[in-house]
């Protein structure tokens, strides 16, 4: 979808794992991931909400940030 959009899409949870620990390092890499939304223009939630997903949806709307909720039902769509 993103693509088709001339957009372009970010999935951390498939690099991060490349040269992070998921157990010892999950909060440095959630950090990253609050980064990244900060960077981002437009964030898109696709699929079963996982925790790490469910976090950075709060995140977002602290920040009264808009998201798109494909396929699950935690956001604006």
């Amino acid at each position: 979808i993103a693509k088709a959009a001339g957009l372009l899409p970010i999935a951390p949870q498939l690099y991060l794992d490349q040269f992070m620990n998921d157990t010892s390092e999950r909060e440095e890499a959630m950090q990253m991931c609050l980064r990244l939304l900060d960077a981002s223009d437009i964030v898109w939630f696709f699929g079963k909400p996982s925790p790490g997903m469910i976090q950075e949806v709060s995140y977002l709307e602290s920040q009264g940030r808009e998201y798109h909720d494909i396929n699950f039902g935690l956001g604006e769509d």
